[in-house]
This record gives structure tokens, C-alpha cells and sequence, in this order.
């Protein structure tokens, strides 16, 4: 069967004939009685329009897909940042202020580290599941 002769009729219906499923068909062979309508008639406006249907339907998952990688741009240029201020001291028995000023830097840094790796991963995970409904 050609391919202009399957793009005027349809996948469904070449698939159909080829098997045989197609009544009047089956044993191959000349049929006769057959009426051919032009241009296909009705099996082919429900098939360029359900076609044209399927289409429209996909193309509105462009518009989601470019939303979903707008909102991903923006997680990935977003920067925060805090500001923790403790007026006053931390007095420890034992332990000069210089110590405990070490000490406490020490853990903030931490936690900033901490908090921005944890975010990192986040948002690498939010990225790798966008890929994959991409894909």
C-alpha cells in the first residue's frame, strides 16, 4: 500500500486490511459492489480530525513542559541567605570566650554548610525528576 494511500485512510484501517479484519477483504482476491467516496469520505474527516484532536492535545504539553523548566530556572538561580544575631554572651566554666567564640562560628558554619548541601540536593532532585517527565 502506498504511503499517500495510508496517510488518505489511516494506520488503523492499513493495519486492518492487511490482517484481513476488514469485512469483504478477508479472502482477497477483486471485490466488487464496493462504493469508494471521495477523498475518503467520512472515515477520513474523523481521521484528520481525531488526528488534529491528538495534536492539539500534545501541543499543550509544550506550554507545561517550558513552565515546569521556567520554574526549575528559578530554583536554580535562587540564592537565600540569613542573618542570625545573639546579643549578649555564652559564658562556659572553664573555657576562655576566645574558645567559646571558636566554638560557636564553628557550629554556625556548619549549619550554613549543612543547610545549603541539603538544598543542593533538593533541588538536583527536583531537576532529575523534571528530566525524566521531560523524557
Amino acid at each position: 500500500m502506498s504511503t499517500s494511500a495510508v496517510k488518505k485512510h489511516g494506520t488503523g484501517f492499513s493495519n486492518a486490511l492487511n490482517r484481513g479484519k476488514v469485512p469483504g477483504f478477508a479472502r482477497g482476491g477483486s471485490v466488487g459492489g464496493v462504493q469508494y467516496k471521495q477523498n475518503g469520505g467520512i472515515l477520513s474527516s474523523m481521521g484528520s480530525g481525531l488526528m488534529e484532536g491528538i495534536l492539539n492535545a500534545l501541543s499543550s504539553f509544550d506550554g507545561i513542559a517550558n513552565m515546569l523548566s521556567n520554574v526549575a530556572s528559578m530554583f536554580s538561580d535562587m540564592s537565600i541567605s540569613h542573618t542570625v544575631q545573639v546579643d549578649g554572651t555564652l559564658n562556659i566554666p572553664g573555657f576562655s570566650q576566645q574558645a567559646i567564640n571558636n566554638i560557636v562560628n564553628t557550629i554556625g558554619e556548619q549549619v550554613v554548610s549543612q543547610t545549603e548541601d541539603k538544598i543542593n540536593v533538593a533541588l538536583d532532585e527536583f531537576n532529575r525528576k523534571l528530566d525524566q517527565r521531560a523524557d
